[in-house]
């Protein structure tokens, strides 16, 4: 006799209308659904922290602790906090100075990075689709004043951004940093987020200007997109690798 659990069932998915990818939640026979990865659904689970909806994240680098909202089960992955963006922050902290810098960030999600630069002085456009702005909107609001705190000027704004369309809104090369925390993990969206990235980047070869992705290991669509990187950009760099996490994060001029 085959025992049904109740389980979560986490399948990546595109959205037709999203560069994001969506949990569902369902009652399946475990033996059934061998080509997904099983959990137990339990608040107690590998996934527990995603079910808190305050979230406190400090970025070591800058002894900044932002409260950050989470809302997994009404967004999926675009609202939780992941790894990539906690290291990305930390190495951004660590290696540059963004005062009076222009930055831009795709696919912010809860905006932990974007914040981060934010804090360091830069100024800040985080973009995300539509449907996830709310939530990167409270919680910008939320850590407004640690931001102001931080005393360096930087302020941030949100605006919408759906890679492959609409990128005249955006000006090539205006941006002197194009940041992106764990956005590379569909292929079937690797054209439009090339195109997006090399839209933004410009085609003055300005060697100042950089694009900063970090990713998490977890399948082979990372080094597959970073060899097609190579095809616009000039150089593309792993400048950090993280065991403790699986992050790892290249720069590209």
């Amino acid at each position: 006799m085959i025992r049904i659990v109740k389980c979560l069932i986490i399948y990546l998915t595109m959205s037709n209308t999203a560069g994001s990818l969506e949990f569902e939640e369902t009652e399946a026979s475990c033996k059934a659904i061998s080509n997904y990865a099983v959990v137990p659904y339990n608040t107690n689970s590998v996934l527990s922290e995603f079910y808190e909806r305050s979230k406190n994240v400090t970025i070591s680098k800058l002894g900044v602790t932002f409260n950050i909202l989470q809302t997994w089960q009404e967004h999926g992955v675009a609202g939780v906090v992941w790894e990539a963006a906690t290291v990305l922050a930390d190495y951004l902290a660590d290696n540059y100075d963004f005062h009076g810098r222009k930055v831009i960030e795709l696919g912010a999600g809860t905006g932990v990075v974007g914040m981060a630069v934010a804090y360091l002085g830069g100024n800040v456009t985080v973009t995300d689709l539509q449907k996830f702005l709310p939530l990167l909107q409270e919680n910008v609001d939320l850590n407004k004043n640690i931001i102001e705190k931080g005393g360096n000027g930087g302020n941030l704004t949100l605006s919408e951004l759906k890679w492959g369309e609409n990128l005249d809104r955006f000006e090539p090369g205006f941006y002197d940093f194009i940041l992106g925390a764990d956005i590379i993990y569909s292929e079937e969206e690797f054209q439009n987020l090339l195109e997006t990235l090399a839209h933004l980047y410009g085609d003055d070869n300005n060697s100042k200007r950089k694009v900063i992705l970090s990713a998490k290991r977890r399948y082979d669509h990372v080094e597959t997109f970073i060899e097609i990187l190579k095809t616009k950009f000039r150089s593309v760099d792993l400048v950090k690798s993280c065991e403790k996490t699986n992050v790892i994060i290249y720069e590209c001029t």
